[in-house]
């Protein structure tokens, strides 16, 4: 008797999880060394305002959505990603009708359910402000488990759940298209906190990974390079 899911999304995630496998293989032998999207695995996606990120502390371990709109992968995921011998960077990928812009975080991951899942962050780069250094060390918040230093919960006071301090400078899992001030889907450094977002992706990948892809790449060429010059002599 195989294996029963728990749920619907548990067993999306496992197929997704297998296409995204034998999809990034492919992607290796196939995308020029100029593709920076390889190797990411997804995380949060955000792109329609069809789902409801106000979710409660087990939904938001789990995860919730759907893997090809919008989704959040679930915190247990995020762990047991993260929690290995691998270094995983952070990408942030924003966006407000065409503008686009990007965060990366060298040194992402986050802790057991024991401590909350608290967020080890790494050093920023990109085009987008560093909104995520402010929540270096936070535990997970949520509207039914308040674990910010605010007087008030923040989950409830932003409608979202975040790695809440006092309160964000990031608020990704907030209330869609909300313009009041720190509600909607804010990144403070490039839109302050009343214009809410309308494109939020986060993603990890091993760090090294792209650099690791284009040493295998100039060894390829090299070695046709070798062998074409063998035959012409």
């Amino acid at each position: 008797m195989g294996y029963r899911f728990s749920s619907r999304f548990e067993r999306e995630l496992y197929f997704y999880s297998v296409y995204e496998y034998f999809l990034n293989l492919f992607l290796i032998q196939l995308l020029s060394t100029k593709c920076c999207s390889c190797f990411f695995k997804v995380l949060q996606r955000r792109n329609t305002g069809n789902l409801d990120f106000m979710k409660r502390w087990k939904q938001y371990i789990a995860g919730f959505g759907n893997l090809t709109e919008e989704f959040w992968i679930g915190l247990d995921k995020i762990y047991e990603l993260t929690n290995t011998p691998t270094q995983y960077e952070l990408r942030f990928d924003l966006g407000l009708g065409p503008e686009r812009t990007y965060a990366v975080y060298d040194n992402f991951k986050i802790a057991p359910m024991r401590q909350k899942f608290k967020l080890t962050i790494g050093k920023y780069r990109g085009t987008a402000g560093d909104a995520m250094t402010y929540h270096q060390g936070r535990p997970w918040t949520t509207i039914d488990s308040d674990n910010d230093i605010a007087l008030t919960n923040c989950a409830v006071s932003h409608r979202g759940a975040w790695w809440y301090k006092n309160c964000h400078l990031a608020n990704l899992n907030g209330n869609w298209g909300d313009k009041r001030h720190s509600m909607g889907l804010n990144w403070e450094p490039w839109k302050g906190h009343v214009t809410s977002l309308d494109f939020t992706e986060m993603k990890i990948r091993p760090v090294g990974a792209l650099s690791s892809r284009k040493k295998r790449s100039l060894m390829t060429r090299e070695k046709k390079s070798r062998v074409s010059n063998a035959h012409n002599k």
